[in-house]
């Protein structure tokens, strides 16, 4: 991608991004993205534009950088009568 930096911005939510627009270098279904990005490297929202014309957005909300899990929120309880199935594409 080609970068090019669009300015500085300032989000609904009052966080203070820098705007980039990020073009294929070579032949994609996209014409460009776009970012937005905080001085701590975070994307807070973006948009990808189709070579249509078309595009979606999307906004990044309620982001917390770092949390703290407990080890038991990726134990998978499966049932003692579950029924293993194997599918091949």
């Amino acid at each position: 991608y080609t970068a090019v930096f669009l300015g500085e911005a300032r989000l609904d939510d009052g966080t203070q991004v820098l705007h980039l627009k990020l073009t294929p270098k070579t032949a994609s279904k996209y014409k460009e993205a776009e970012v937005w990005v905080d001085a701590n490297g975070a994307i807070h929202q973006f948009r990808v534009t189709m070579q249509s014309g078309d595009s979606t957005a999307f906004r990044l909300s309620n982001m917390k950088p770092n949390p703290v899990f407990k080890g038991d929120v990726f134990k998978v309880n499966i049932p003692a009568d579950a029924k293993a199935v194997s599918y091949t594409l």
